[in-house]
């Protein structure tokens, strides 16, 4: 992508070629350490060893920066290794035997090295029903739902190194920036992987400049950053900070506004960016069809979350309106 060329860029236009590519996504996620008893390692490993699926998935994606992955099948196995090595993220399932839970293990994680992201992983989406309200679910930063696909691991890392990345990606480089709002922890579990997957096939579809691997390698640093909204109040913020990158919206319509779930948030979400960007990609999703009138009368494209063609109309989307697609050239009629 082109970079807007006024006295404010002066510096990022003016520096070598390659070189701001360096300094795009300098915090990496590294070591992770994932906790799980030996039942959820077998669920984890029934199709092969996970190190090896992951291993395949950051290939398939032309990603080089695999982080090494620690497995420790208890809390207090893993509350040892973190206190004597450096970790930079931690994944834990449910069962940690009975002397502790998973969110008492998570406030011991933060008691040590609070900065330390802490993600659950459930096996099941039936395990969403018994978790706790998202305001009691201290110690932990994110939940995710385990699909049997192993791209949930590349969403994950890749999601957390956005969010660690983004501020600085986007004043050095003007990195672009898609806002995903989502408060169902089975949606975006599903969702965020492929968008992910998408996004880096079709970044790399578009560096024809490089002269070799290397250098395709460093310009894939400045693909767009996806950054995961659960509230229409998160969505604002991201929103008030980065609304000179935005590349586009994708929004569920039901989700908490003001603390209380509100069946029409992402309408009012894009009645409040519109006033500023009018032009602003933005899809609109539901289980509820009743909300494709809404959207359509703002003029939004609605997709429908129960359609089992919903992932392939979402990269269509990207594709004819983040500007992945073939460039167009329209007459006025």
């Amino acid at each position: 992508m082109p970079f807007p060329c006024d006295e404010s860029n002066f510096y990022v236009e003016h520096k070598p070629k390659y070189k701001i590519f360096h300094e795009l996504m300098a915090k990496r996620i590294n070591n992770v350490l994932l906790v799980s008893s030996r039942y959820d390692s077998f669920i984890l490993e029934e199709d092969g060893r996970l190190s090896d699926q992951i291993y395949e998935e950051f290939q398939n994606l032309n990603l080089r920066t695999l982080p090494k992955i620690t497995r420790v099948s208890s809390a207090k196995e893993a509350l040892e290794l973190f206190q004597q090595a450096d970790f930079d993220l931690v994944i834990t399932m449910q069962r940690l035997g009975s002397d502790v839970d998973v969110f008492s293990f998570g406030k011991s994680i933060k008691a040590i090295r609070k900065v330390v992201p802490v993600v659950l992983l459930l096996n099941t989406i039936v395990e969403i029903k018994y978790l706790p309200d998202r305001e009691e679910r201290e110690g932990i930063d994110q939940v995710f739902v385990w699909n049997g696909d192993s791209k949930i691991f590349v969403a994950i890392i890749k999601h957390l190194e956005d969010e660690l990345n983004v501020k600085h990606d986007t004043e050095l480089g003007l990195v672009r920036v898609i806002i995903y709002v989502e408060d169902s922890i089975r949606y975006y579990s599903l969702i965020l992987p492929e968008l992910y997957s998408e996004l880096m096939k079709q970044t790399h579809r578009l560096l024809t400049e490089g002269a070799n691997d290397f250098q395709d390698l460093l310009q894939m640093r400045a693909r767009p950053k996806i950054l995961l909204a659960e509230t229409f109040e998160e969505a604002l913020e991201y929103y008030e900070k980065y609304k000179d990158y935005i590349l586009g919206v994708i929004s569920d319509i039901e989700f908490p506004k003001n603390s209380k779930l509100k069946k029409e948030a992402g309408c009012d979400l894009v009645k409040k960016l519109h006033i500023d960007y009018p032009n602003l990609p933005i899809i609109l999703q539901s289980r509820d069809l009743a909300h494709k009138t809404s959207a359509e009368k703002l003029g939004i494209t609605f997709l429908s979350k129960t359609t089992h063609r919903m992932l392939f109309k979402l990269r269509k989307w990207m594709m004819d309106h983040l500007g992945f697609g073939d460039f167009i050239f329209k007459m006025p009629d």
